[in-house]
């Protein structure tokens, strides 16, 4: 036997949200496989220790301790202990008409099936309750789903705290654009930019990258050569003050961004809006 375990198979109990049929510990040696399998209902795993690999259909993942991987259903799924480090974990199969709604919950896919989690005492305490009381057998498995529903809370809080740091991400980034879209014609800095939203200037950097794919300075680059040429085709001013208008006061390099980002240079996209 290349791992040890403590597994129990618990009497269901009537509960049609959510019951658990069978929940566990198990350690592993190195390179314990389980092959190949087709599981008939989701099973969710928290590695506490060490590390492993589990390849649903054709994709493989790293799973570390302070992680929860999710088995999807009629899935083929194999997995195996890390060689050097190999894993212990807790896991509990699930049934019932609400688990598709934990599954959202947790925003867990077969693409993506690994959330993480705070492993502190409060977790162990709960996993470890839940293999107890599985053996027990004493409260219908009521028990046991109360145990795992704690440990998903604790779940949902972490991901709920990563949500709403990607909402407070996104509007810093809205803010950000909001103030270029409104103050490109004058000589603004990224410092002026990170500073009016409250935040550092290269986390700034970072986050604004992250989000476009661009930096800050050529976005606003950008939108200021997409107005020049918004002007060009509604007015007759001069291309010099059309320069000024949108933020570039030195002409020749004004002419060479806007060469080098669309191909002609401004007197010559110019004539080319006039009929004939």
């Amino acid at each position: 036997m290349s791992y040890v375990d403590d597994r129990h198979y618990i009497e269901l109990c009537p509960n049609h949200g959510l019951s658990v049929i069978t929940c566990g510990w198990q350690k592993c040696h190195p390179s314990h496989l389980c092959n190949i399998r087709y599981y008939p209902n989701h099973s969710f795993t928290f590695v506490v220790k060490g590390k492993g690999y589990c390849t649903i259909e054709d994709k493989t993942f790293e799973i570390h301790a302070g992680e929860c991987f999710t088995i999807f259903p009629d899935l083929s799924t194999t997995y195996i202990a890390d060689s050097e480090d190999p894993w212990e974990y807790y896991f509990a199969i699930v049934t019932g008409e609400d688990v598709l709604s934990l599954i959202r919950t947790i925003g867990v896919t077969p693409a993506n099936p690994i959330v993480p989690y705070k492993m502190d005492s409060e977790m162990l305490k709960n996993l470890s309750s839940m293999v107890k009381s599985g053996g027990s057998g004493k409260r219908l498995g009521y028990d046991v789903i109360g145990y795992f529903l704690m440990c998903m809370s604790q779940i949902v809080e972490t991901r709920s705290a990563e949500l709403n740091q990607g909402k407070a991400q996104d509007v810093y980034i809205d803010k950000a654009i909001a103030y270029m879209k409104t103050n490109y014609p004058y000589d603004i800095s990224v410092s002026s930019i990170a500073a009016y939203i409250g935040i550092e200037h290269s986390y700034f950097y970072r986050l604004f990258k992250k989000r476009t794919g661009i930096s800050p300075r050529e976005w606003l680059v950008n939108y200021r050569l997409e107005q020049a040429k918004k002007m060009m085709e509604e007015s007759t001013i001069s291309t010099t003050e059309i320069a000024h208008s949108v933020g570039f006061y030195d002409l020749p390099h004004f002419a060479n961004t806007f060469s080098s980002h669309y191909g002609t240079s401004p007197r010559e996209y110019r004539k080319s809006l006039k009929p004939g």
